[in-house]
Parts: structure tokens; sequence; C-alpha cells
């Protein structure tokens, strides 16, 4: 199921054109819904208050759009032909949240402690120097 199911009505003809052009560039039948919806949304640019009405509307410019769509298709069509560097950009991107999980679960009472005291206006920093 497209996130656009039944809101055609509500979508601009361009968006439209372009969302047809998107799934006729792109081999769709690989990619996980997430990447479909991602993809559809980079696509919508300042359409995506019709999708999730609960999300901030951020309004980004056509080059902006562009790029973002251009590098989401390149790592979509790398998956779909098995491309070795896209295993290695996947293994990279797990090991870097993993490492990230880490250090957060090192650091989250600190963390939290100095949060709450830059919402309180105790301090200004994140970190003391």
């Amino acid at each position: 199921m497209f996130i656009f199911e039944n809101q055609e009505d509500k979508l601009p003809e361009n968006t439209m054109k372009l969302l047809e052009a998107l799934a006729a560039d792109v081999d769709i039948d690989g990619m996980s819904e997430s990447d479909i919806d991602i993809m559809v949304e980079s696509a919508m640019g300042e359409h995506t208050g019709i999708i999730n009405e609960q999300r901030n509307i951020v309004r980004i410019n056509k080059q902006a759009r562009i790029k973002g769509l251009t590098i989401t298709s390149a790592l979509a069509i790398a998956r779909t032909k098995g491309d070795p560097l896209y295993k290695k950009w996947e293994l990279h991107q797990k090991k870097a949240r993993h490492y990230r999980s880490l250090i957060i679960k090192k650091y989250q009472s600190k963390s939290t402690q100095r949060a709450k005291q830059i919402l309180s206006g105790k301090a200004k920093n994140l970190v003391d120097l």
C-alpha cells in the first residue's frame, strides 16, 4: 500500500506527475515500504502535510529536494542490484548505530542531567569545558 493512496485528489498535478515518474524510474518491487515512503515524501516536498498532518512542514528548495531524492534513489538502485559498495555502506551504518547506542548507554545519566540543566536555564552549553 502506498501512503498516497486515496490522497490523489488532494495532490497538485505536478506532484502526481513526479510520483508517477519516480515509480517508473525506480524498481520498487525490491524496496521495503519504509524506503518507498521516504522516497515519496522527499519527492512531494512541501506537500508532506497531506500525508501525515502531525508532522511539521519544512519548506525545502528544489535543489535540496533533487539532491535528497538523488541520494535516496541511488541507494535504492544499488541495493536492488546487489552492489558491494551498498553492502559496505550498510555495514558501516549498522556499526555507527551500534557504537552510538553504546555511547548513549554509557553517558545516559550525565546527559539527561545536562539536558535538564539546559532546559531550566542553569547551563548554556552541552558540555562544560
